[in-house]
Protein backbone atom coordinates (compact mmCIF):
# COMPACT_ATOMS: atom_id res chain seq x y z
CA UNK A 1 0.00 0.00 0.00
CA UNK A 2 1.01 3.00 -0.89
CA UNK A 3 2.42 5.56 2.21
CA UNK A 4 0.51 8.42 0.57
CA UNK A 5 -2.75 6.33 0.11
CA UNK A 6 -2.57 4.88 3.36
CA UNK A 7 -3.90 7.60 5.77
CA UNK A 8 -6.70 8.07 3.11
CA UNK A 9 -7.30 4.37 2.58
CA UNK A 10 -8.25 3.78 6.40
CA UNK A 11 -10.23 6.97 6.69
CA UNK A 12 -12.36 6.07 3.66
CA UNK A 13 -12.64 2.28 5.10
CA UNK A 14 -13.35 3.49 8.70
CA UNK A 15 -16.11 5.98 7.27
CA UNK A 16 -17.94 3.08 5.24
CA UNK A 17 -17.72 0.50 7.77
CA UNK A 18 -19.64 3.49 9.76
CA UNK A 19 -22.29 3.41 7.69
CA UNK A 20 -22.58 -0.17 6.80
CA UNK A 21 -22.39 -0.71 10.64
CA UNK A 22 -25.16 1.91 11.12
CA UNK A 23 -27.45 0.94 8.32
CA UNK A 24 -26.97 -3.12 10.55
CA UNK A 25 -27.75 -1.32 13.26
CA UNK A 26 -30.92 -0.19 12.54
CA UNK A 27 -32.23 -3.10 9.94
CA UNK A 28 -31.08 -5.10 13.72
CA UNK A 29 -33.73 -2.72 15.56
CA UNK A 30 -36.33 -2.81 12.86
CA UNK A 31 -36.30 -6.66 13.26
CA UNK A 32 -36.71 -7.08 16.42
CA UNK A 33 -39.29 -4.33 16.54
CA UNK A 34 -41.47 -6.50 14.46
CA UNK A 35 -40.80 -9.31 16.33
CA UNK A 36 -41.89 -8.05 19.58
CA UNK A 37 -44.60 -6.17 18.22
Amino acid sequence: MNKQLGPFWNSTTFSILIIIAGNFVCFVVQSSDITTS
